[in-house]
């Protein structure tokens, strides 16, 4: 058996594959996404403008609704990442669930290899 190299093109051509194969998927629940996503953009606004004032919230009681550019510049690329993130893990999720349920999981490590 000969023992392939995990290289640069190879991983990149893996990461695409699955990138293209989950919007494909996505496509067919985007009435889910498209109910998820305002709902994260709202969450974000709100945390955009109190992410810092916690000290000027618990002294005055009120909040300035000003976005601060050095918090929220952190703020959106984590919540970038987390998004990114959380649609990936949880589609992959239900779909292995659905993969186990069916059957199909199983049928992959049954089957004879490719030669």
């Amino acid at each position: 058996m000969i023992a392939r190299a995990w290289t640069t093109r190879r991983m990149a051509t893996a990461v695409g594959n699955e990138t293209v194969k989950g919007l494909r998927h996505g496509w067919g629940e985007r009435l889910q996404i498209l109910i998820e996503m305002p709902l994260f953009v709202i969450f974000v606004l709100l945390l955009g403008y109190t992410v810092g004032q916690g000290t000027a919230i618990a002294e005055t009681g009120q909040i300035d609704w000003t976005i601060d550019p050095r918090h929220a510049t952190w703020l959106f690329i984590g919540v970038a990442t987390f998004v990114y993130t959380y649609l990936h893990l949880q589609k992959m999720f239900w779909r292995l669930l659905a993969e186990i349920q069916s059957g199909t999981l199983e049928q992959t490590y049954l089957s004879p290899l490719p030669s």
